[in-house]
Protein backbone atom coordinates (compact mmCIF):
# COMPACT_ATOMS: atom_id res chain seq x y z
CA UNK A 1 0.00 0.00 0.00
CA UNK A 2 2.80 2.44 0.88
CA UNK A 3 4.53 1.72 -2.42
CA UNK A 4 1.30 2.39 -4.32
CA UNK A 5 0.75 5.64 -2.46
CA UNK A 6 4.29 6.76 -3.31
CA UNK A 7 3.83 5.93 -6.99
CA UNK A 8 0.45 7.64 -7.26
CA UNK A 9 1.55 10.79 -5.47
CA UNK A 10 4.66 11.01 -7.62
CA UNK A 11 2.53 10.65 -10.74
CA UNK A 12 0.09 13.26 -9.46
CA UNK A 13 2.67 15.90 -8.57
CA UNK A 14 4.62 15.41 -11.79
CA UNK A 15 1.59 15.58 -14.05
CA UNK A 16 1.13 18.23 -16.71
CA UNK A 17 -2.39 18.79 -15.47
CA UNK A 18 -1.07 19.87 -12.09
CA UNK A 19 1.35 22.29 -13.72
CA UNK A 20 -1.39 23.74 -15.94
CA UNK A 21 -3.77 24.16 -13.03
CA UNK A 22 -1.09 25.85 -10.92
CA UNK A 23 -0.17 28.19 -13.78
CA UNK A 24 -3.78 29.29 -14.26
CA UNK A 25 -4.27 29.73 -10.53
CA UNK A 26 -1.07 31.68 -9.93
CA UNK A 27 -1.73 33.95 -12.91
CA UNK A 28 -5.13 34.79 -11.42
CA UNK A 29 -3.56 35.43 -8.00
CA UNK A 30 -0.84 37.68 -9.41
CA UNK A 31 -3.17 39.67 -11.68
CA UNK A 32 -5.51 40.39 -8.76
CA UNK A 33 -2.55 41.47 -6.65
CA UNK A 34 -1.22 43.80 -9.34
CA UNK A 35 -4.55 45.32 -10.36
CA UNK A 36 -6.24 45.59 -6.96
CA UNK A 37 -3.82 45.28 -4.06
CA UNK A 38 -0.80 47.28 -5.23
CA UNK A 39 -2.82 50.46 -5.99
CA UNK A 40 -4.48 50.18 -2.58
CA UNK A 41 -1.14 49.73 -0.83
CA UNK A 42 -0.01 53.13 -2.11
CA UNK A 43 -2.73 54.89 -0.16
CA UNK A 44 -4.41 52.67 2.43
CA UNK A 45 -6.17 55.70 3.96
CA UNK A 46 -7.81 56.74 0.69
CA UNK A 47 -11.36 56.33 1.97
CA UNK A 48 -10.65 56.48 5.71
CA UNK A 49 -11.83 59.70 7.36
CA UNK A 50 -11.14 58.86 10.98
CA UNK A 51 -14.69 57.96 11.89
CA UNK A 52 -16.57 54.74 12.61
CA UNK A 53 -18.26 54.65 9.21
CA UNK A 54 -15.00 54.32 7.27
CA UNK A 55 -12.22 51.75 7.20
CA UNK A 56 -8.71 51.72 5.68
CA UNK A 57 -7.57 49.21 3.13
CA UNK A 58 -6.36 46.07 4.84
CA UNK A 59 -5.62 42.45 4.02
CA UNK A 60 -9.16 41.45 4.89
CA UNK A 61 -10.91 43.68 2.38
CA UNK A 62 -8.24 43.54 -0.34
CA UNK A 63 -6.96 40.00 -0.84
CA UNK A 64 -8.51 37.68 -3.40
CA UNK A 65 -10.60 35.73 -0.90
CA UNK A 66 -12.56 38.79 0.29
CA UNK A 67 -12.36 41.08 -2.73
CA UNK A 68 -15.82 40.59 -4.22
CA UNK A 69 -15.90 44.03 -5.86
CA UNK A 70 -13.74 42.84 -8.76
CA UNK A 71 -14.19 39.88 -11.13
CA UNK A 72 -11.21 37.84 -9.93
CA UNK A 73 -13.00 36.08 -7.08
CA UNK A 74 -15.92 35.30 -9.40
CA UNK A 75 -13.46 33.81 -11.90
CA UNK A 76 -11.89 31.69 -9.17
CA UNK A 77 -15.25 30.40 -7.98
CA UNK A 78 -16.27 29.70 -11.58
CA UNK A 79 -13.23 27.59 -12.48
CA UNK A 80 -12.88 26.04 -9.00
CA UNK A 81 -13.89 22.47 -10.02
CA UNK A 82 -11.79 22.63 -13.19
CA UNK A 83 -8.70 23.64 -11.22
CA UNK A 84 -9.31 20.74 -8.84
CA UNK A 85 -9.94 18.18 -11.60
CA UNK A 86 -7.08 19.00 -13.97
CA UNK A 87 -4.13 17.76 -11.85
CA UNK A 88 -4.89 14.05 -11.61
CA UNK A 89 -8.61 13.22 -11.69
CA UNK A 90 -8.53 11.92 -15.28
CA UNK A 91 -5.62 9.55 -14.58
CA UNK A 92 -7.86 6.68 -13.48
CA UNK A 93 -9.79 6.92 -16.72
CA UNK A 94 -6.51 6.86 -18.66
CA UNK A 95 -5.14 3.94 -16.61
CA UNK A 96 -8.19 1.90 -17.54
CA UNK A 97 -8.14 2.87 -21.21
CA UNK A 98 -4.41 2.26 -21.66
CA UNK A 99 -4.38 -1.02 -19.73
CA UNK A 100 -2.01 0.26 -17.02
CA UNK A 101 -4.33 -1.00 -14.31
CA UNK A 102 -4.23 -4.55 -15.72
CA UNK A 103 -0.52 -4.95 -15.21
CA UNK A 104 -0.56 -3.22 -11.84
CA UNK A 105 -3.40 -5.28 -10.41
CA UNK A 106 -1.56 -8.52 -11.16
CA UNK A 107 1.07 -7.45 -8.61
CA UNK A 108 -1.04 -5.56 -6.07
CA UNK A 109 -4.50 -5.67 -4.58
CA UNK A 110 -7.02 -3.75 -6.63
CA UNK A 111 -8.61 -2.02 -3.63
CA UNK A 112 -5.16 -0.80 -2.53
CA UNK A 113 -4.61 0.70 -5.96
CA UNK A 114 -8.06 2.31 -5.87
CA UNK A 115 -7.46 3.85 -2.45
CA UNK A 116 -4.01 5.12 -3.44
CA UNK A 117 -5.47 6.64 -6.60
CA UNK A 118 -8.26 8.29 -4.60
CA UNK A 119 -5.82 9.72 -2.04
CA UNK A 120 -3.54 11.20 -4.72
CA UNK A 121 -6.47 12.65 -6.64
CA UNK A 122 -8.09 14.12 -3.53
CA UNK A 123 -4.90 15.69 -2.18
CA UNK A 124 -3.71 17.11 -5.52
CA UNK A 125 -7.14 18.60 -6.23
CA UNK A 126 -7.34 20.15 -2.79
CA UNK A 127 -3.82 21.54 -2.75
CA UNK A 128 -4.14 23.28 -6.13
CA UNK A 129 -7.24 25.29 -5.20
CA UNK A 130 -5.68 26.32 -1.88
CA UNK A 131 -2.17 27.22 -3.05
CA UNK A 132 -3.22 30.11 -5.26
CA UNK A 133 -5.26 31.62 -2.42
CA UNK A 134 -2.40 31.25 0.06
CA UNK A 135 0.01 32.77 -2.45
CA UNK A 136 -2.28 35.78 -3.00
CA UNK A 137 -2.81 36.15 0.76
CA UNK A 138 0.96 36.22 1.40
CA UNK A 139 1.49 38.78 -1.36
CA UNK A 140 -1.28 40.98 0.00
CA UNK A 141 -0.11 40.75 3.62
CA UNK A 142 3.37 41.83 2.51
CA UNK A 143 2.18 45.26 1.32
CA UNK A 144 -1.10 45.94 3.18
CA UNK A 145 -1.60 45.92 6.99
CA UNK A 146 -3.62 43.19 8.70
CA UNK A 147 -6.08 45.50 10.43
CA UNK A 148 -8.76 43.72 12.45
CA UNK A 149 -12.17 44.03 10.70
CA UNK A 150 -14.83 46.15 12.39
CA UNK A 151 -18.60 45.75 12.30
CA UNK A 152 -19.41 49.11 10.71
CA UNK A 153 -21.30 47.72 7.73
CA UNK A 154 -18.40 47.85 5.29
CA UNK A 155 -17.93 44.09 5.58
CA UNK A 156 -20.79 41.94 4.34
CA UNK A 157 -20.63 39.55 7.27
CA UNK A 158 -23.42 40.50 9.67
CA UNK A 159 -23.46 39.50 13.32
CA UNK A 160 -25.46 36.32 12.68
CA UNK A 161 -23.31 35.16 9.74
CA UNK A 162 -21.54 31.84 9.99
CA UNK A 163 -18.29 32.21 11.98
CA UNK A 164 -18.83 36.00 12.19
CA UNK A 165 -17.49 36.10 15.76
CA UNK A 166 -14.27 34.46 14.56
CA UNK A 167 -13.92 36.81 11.60
CA UNK A 168 -14.24 39.96 13.72
CA UNK A 169 -11.83 38.74 16.41
CA UNK A 170 -9.41 36.31 14.70
CA UNK A 171 -9.73 36.91 10.95
CA UNK A 172 -6.80 34.69 10.01
CA UNK A 173 -8.47 31.81 11.85
CA UNK A 174 -11.60 32.51 9.80
CA UNK A 175 -9.53 32.38 6.62
CA UNK A 176 -7.89 29.13 7.75
CA UNK A 177 -11.30 27.49 8.25
CA UNK A 178 -12.30 28.43 4.72
CA UNK A 179 -9.00 27.33 3.23
CA UNK A 180 -9.42 23.93 4.87
CA UNK A 181 -12.89 23.71 3.35
CA UNK A 182 -11.49 24.75 -0.04
CA UNK A 183 -9.11 21.82 0.26
CA UNK A 184 -11.95 19.43 1.09
CA UNK A 185 -14.27 20.78 -1.62
CA UNK A 186 -11.45 20.65 -4.18
CA UNK A 187 -10.61 17.07 -3.24
CA UNK A 188 -14.22 15.91 -3.30
CA UNK A 189 -15.01 17.48 -6.66
CA UNK A 190 -11.84 15.95 -8.09
CA UNK A 191 -13.00 12.57 -6.79
CA UNK A 192 -16.26 12.98 -8.72
CA UNK A 193 -14.22 12.50 -11.87
CA UNK A 194 -13.06 9.15 -10.53
CA UNK A 195 -16.65 8.08 -9.89
CA UNK A 196 -17.78 9.00 -13.41
CA UNK A 197 -14.80 7.36 -15.19
CA UNK A 198 -16.97 4.31 -15.84
CA UNK A 199 -19.66 6.32 -17.64
CA UNK A 200 -17.84 8.23 -20.37
CA UNK A 201 -15.60 7.17 -23.23
CA UNK A 202 -13.71 10.46 -23.54
CA UNK A 203 -11.49 12.15 -20.95
CA UNK A 204 -12.96 15.57 -21.75
CA UNK A 205 -16.31 14.53 -20.30
CA UNK A 206 -14.60 13.10 -17.22
CA UNK A 207 -13.01 16.51 -16.57
CA UNK A 208 -16.25 18.40 -17.24
CA UNK A 209 -18.47 16.16 -15.08
CA UNK A 210 -17.48 17.71 -11.69
CA UNK A 211 -17.98 21.15 -13.24
CA UNK A 212 -21.48 20.10 -14.37
CA UNK A 213 -22.34 18.83 -10.87
CA UNK A 214 -20.94 22.02 -9.34
CA UNK A 215 -23.17 24.18 -11.52
CA UNK A 216 -26.07 21.76 -11.38
CA UNK A 217 -26.25 22.24 -7.63
CA UNK A 218 -26.12 25.98 -8.24
CA UNK A 219 -29.08 25.77 -10.62
CA UNK A 220 -31.31 23.96 -8.14
CA UNK A 221 -30.08 26.11 -5.23
CA UNK A 222 -32.85 28.76 -5.56
CA UNK A 223 -35.52 26.06 -5.35
CA UNK A 224 -33.86 24.45 -2.34
CA UNK A 225 -33.61 27.86 -0.71
CA UNK A 226 -37.33 28.39 -1.20
CA UNK A 227 -38.00 25.17 0.69
CA UNK A 228 -35.25 25.22 3.31
CA UNK A 229 -34.22 28.94 3.28
CA UNK A 230 -30.61 27.82 2.88
CA UNK A 231 -28.05 28.38 0.17
CA UNK A 232 -26.64 25.15 -1.27
CA UNK A 233 -24.80 26.65 -4.24
CA UNK A 234 -21.12 25.69 -3.74
CA UNK A 235 -19.99 28.99 -5.24
CA UNK A 236 -21.87 30.86 -2.50
CA UNK A 237 -20.91 28.45 0.26
CA UNK A 238 -17.23 28.96 -0.55
CA UNK A 239 -17.39 32.76 -0.83
CA UNK A 240 -15.79 34.12 2.33
CA UNK A 241 -17.81 37.33 2.27
CA UNK A 242 -20.97 35.17 2.51
CA UNK A 243 -23.45 36.67 0.01
CA UNK A 244 -26.44 35.03 1.73
CA UNK A 245 -27.56 32.97 4.69
CA UNK A 246 -25.23 30.01 5.14
CA UNK A 247 -25.85 27.35 7.75
CA UNK A 248 -23.04 25.27 9.22
CA UNK A 249 -25.03 22.09 8.54
CA UNK A 250 -25.17 22.96 4.84
CA UNK A 251 -21.58 24.19 4.67
CA UNK A 252 -20.19 20.94 6.07
CA UNK A 253 -23.02 18.51 5.34
CA UNK A 254 -23.28 19.09 1.59
CA UNK A 255 -19.69 18.20 0.82
CA UNK A 256 -19.77 15.21 3.20
CA UNK A 257 -22.77 13.77 1.35
CA UNK A 258 -21.20 14.38 -2.08
CA UNK A 259 -17.89 12.96 -0.91
CA UNK A 260 -19.40 9.78 0.52
CA UNK A 261 -21.46 9.17 -2.62
CA UNK A 262 -18.49 9.78 -4.93
CA UNK A 263 -16.19 7.52 -2.91
CA UNK A 264 -18.80 4.76 -2.61
CA UNK A 265 -19.54 4.71 -6.34
CA UNK A 266 -15.86 4.82 -7.24
CA UNK A 267 -14.85 1.99 -4.91
CA UNK A 268 -17.91 -0.16 -5.62
CA UNK A 269 -17.51 0.06 -9.39
CA UNK A 270 -13.72 -0.19 -9.15
CA UNK A 271 -13.80 -3.44 -7.23
CA UNK A 272 -16.60 -5.00 -9.29
CA UNK A 273 -15.57 -3.79 -12.74
CA UNK A 274 -13.85 -6.38 -14.93
CA UNK A 275 -10.50 -4.97 -16.03
CA UNK A 276 -9.35 -8.01 -18.01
Amino acid sequence: MKALLKVEFERAFRSRGLLLSLMVGFILAVVQFIVVVIPRSKNILEYFHGNASTYPYSVFNSWLGMDDTHPYLIIYMTIFPILATLPYAVSYFEDRKKGYIKGLCTRAKRNHYLMAKYAATFVSGGIVVVLLMVFNLILTASVVPSLIPVGNGLFKLCGVAMFADIFYTHPYMYILIYLLMYFVYGGVFASLALACSYIFDYSFFVIIFPFAIYYGIGIISPYARTVATQLINPRFLLTMSQPGIIMEVTFFGEIIIIGILAYAVYMWKGVRNDIF
